[in-house]
């Protein structure tokens, strides 16, 4: 009896998508009456614009109330207190947070066909990998945290290379944390100030207006070892800056910016396989890697033991 004057009530399309008590086990969508025990419709007919109330507890009709509730595929049905809606989400992080689950795989450089990476460069024969790790991670950052992906931040690696940090480090090698602490409190020009040259260079080489183009960070953290914490770190802060230790193959330590994972990948291009792959930007040119681009297996030398993330980049006034 309740049932069927559940699915009477269903009969105006225009009353909602879907409805549920505790004790009356059905689902309206689109005008037609479900129980729990049938196959609700995966694509809606309804508008997504509609918030729809529903008396919990009823949550195996729930689940088919919200499957096929919203037809954005940029749209997700989520429950808010006592009923579902449809709500975009605008970042990877929101749908992180609106959910508490991390995706299976997952790349700055291709999300949803929008890619918040800068473009890979090439530190040549200078061992400034550790500026270039750096320097990736804040262009990215400053893409994700203005959420545009047309931006195209070029910030100057010499700068940090050259006598302007006597302390960043040198083409001998250096860290990309030290190199965060004095971009945010020294700061960093763009490269057409200062171009790159794979050199200890003198700081005089930069460009006469070099005090009014510094780029700066308000501050950077270390992230902590645990893999979900790094990717949680990936998806809601932006690209990180992290060490190989040693580099597979070498016997120095080699500084990349992570710009995503893949738990499913098991045939990584470096390191160990079988159980997911981290993704970094290199800076060996586009010719190296899959252009520009490397796999690493998880937990491969001590790869997520140095992770930085550098937060509240600003340009020049």
């Amino acid at each position: 009896e309740c049932i069927a004057a559940g699915c009477e009530w269903c009969q105006d399309p225009e009353m909602g998508p879907s409805h549920c008590t505790s004790d009356c086990d059905w689902t309206c969508h689109g005008g037609t009456c479900y129980t729990d025990n049938c196959d609700f419709p995966t694509t809606s007919t309804t508008s997504t614009s509609t918030t729809t109330t529903i008396d919990l507890p009823c949550n195996e009709s729930y689940a088919y109330a919200c499957a096929g509730y919203c037809d954005d595929p940029d749209e997700k049905c989520v429950i808010v207190d006592t009923h579902c809606e449809c709500k975009e989400y605008v970042t990877p992080c929101d749908e992180f947070k609106a959910t508490g689950k991390l995706p299976k795989k997952f790349n700055w450089k291709n999300w949803k066909g929008k890619n918040f990476m800068t473009p890979v460069r090439s530190q040549g024969s200078c061992g400034s990998c550790w500026a270039f790790s750096a320097v990736g991670a804040m262009e990215g950052t400053y893409k994700v945290e203005q959420w545009n992906p047309t931006l195209n931040p070029n910030l100057a690696e010499q700068y940090l290379v050259s006598t302007c940090c006597n302390s960043c480090g040198s083409c001998s090698g250096g860290w990309p944390w030290v190199a965060f602490a004095y971009i945010r409190s020294s700061g960093i020009s763009d490269e057409a100030c200062f171009p790159y040259i794979a050199s200890d260079c003198s700081c005089s080489r930069r460009c006469g207006s070099w005090s009014s183009r510094l780029w700066k960070i308000s501050s950077y953290a270390k992230v902590s070892r645990s893999r979900d914490k790094i990717k949680e770190a990936l998806i809601c802060d932006g690209p990180l800056s992290v060490c190989v230790m040693p580099w597979p193959g070498s016997r120095y330590g080699h500084a990349v910016t992570l710009s995503g994972w893949d738990d499913d990948m098991t045939n990584c291009v470096l390191g160990r396989d079988g159980n997911g792959c981290w993704i970094i930007k290199n800076s060996w040119g586009i010719h190296r890697g899959d252009h520009g681009y490397y796999t690493i297996g998880y937990g491969t030398n001590h790869i997520e033991d140095y992770v930085y993330s550098p937060d509240g980049v600003t340009p020049p006034p």
